[in-house]
């Protein structure tokens, strides 16, 4: 009864974490993402406190990193670059009303998603 109470608490406490932290956390990313270094650590130690709270662990010598794996959360600084490059491609294909004319060229956009090579042979 104890093991099934544990996984209950683990699974509600990860439900409230996705649920009332993330979105929070994760609002236009695209628009705000940190470059420097220290908020980028500062906004990823509020995912490294949820996996101690979700996973009740606060030992000094557990390896939060080792939670994160376990979890199978991806970092929130691999999130907002997965928002930022879906955001670029639904600017490119013109998805959202965006003029990116003066940002970018299309030959640079055209680089990072590349076609593929059509076989001349």
């Amino acid at each position: 009864m104890k093991c099934q109470n544990t996984l209950f608490n683990k699974q509600l406490k990860e439900a409230a974490y996705r649920t009332y932290v993330c979105p929070q956390v994760e609002y236009c990313s695209t628009i705000w993402h940190p470059w420097q270094k220290h908020l980028t650590h500062r906004i990823e130690m509020v995912q490294r406190s949820a996996a101690r709270y979700v996973k009740n662990d606060y030992q000094y010598t557990s390896s939060v990193t080792n939670m994160l794996r376990e979890l199978k959360w991806t970092t929130l600084e691999q999130r907002r670059n997965q928002a930022s490059l879906t955001m670029l491609h639904k600017i490119h294909n013109k998805q959202v009303n965006v003029d990116h004319s003066h940002l970018t060229t299309t030959e640079t956009i055209n680089s990072l998603f590349p076609t593929q090579k059509q076989n001349t042979t």
